[in-house]
């Protein structure tokens, strides 16, 4: 009787510490490193930058200029469309209009944060789309992420 119950406890204990493990193994899992990718169309390139964060990932995205000629360029928000593990954009909100010349680079003023939680890898989907003399322009971009 005795032994049944050592043998229960022991067996209880495995199941707990596996769970606990298992549920919490990628709690903080971190990028295996970080990431910088610049991805060109035309005369716009698509900046990004991915970095470990404290719950997850941050990243930073920008378009910068490289045309001869000023332009103006016309979108909706955001201006680089970001999710994890979806290949779903949505642009809300009115009409934003920049003037950009040879060089400038535009970017959001904030960055976007994902919990990569109990993850060993995600696939991080960009897609920046903006107009330029009634012409529509997009950058898409797949990054695929692991974690440690």
């Amino acid at each position: 009787m005795k032994k049944k119950f050592i043998l229960i406890i022991i067996v209880i204990g495995a199941v707990f510490i596996a769970l606990i493990y298992g549920g919490f193994g990628n709690a903080n899992a971190k990028l295996v490193e970080n990431k910088t990718v610049t991805k060109q169309e035309g005369d716009f390139i698509l900046h990004i930058s991915i970095e470990n964060a404290d719950a997850g990932v941050k990243v930073y995205s920008s378009i910068q200029y490289v045309g001869d000629n000023p332009v103006i360029i016309e979108h909706r928000a955001p201006l680089v469309s970001i999710s994890l593990d979806q290949q779903q954009h949505k642009y809300t909100g009115s009409p934003v209009s920049k003037e950009l010349n040879k060089g400038n680079i535009y970017h959001p003023p904030y960055s976007n944060e994902f919990d990569i939680q109990n993850r060993p890898c995600a696939s991080l989907y960009l897609e920046a789309r903006f107009k330029v003399d009634d012409e529509e322009i997009r950058i898409q971009h797949v990054e695929e992420l692991e974690f440690k």
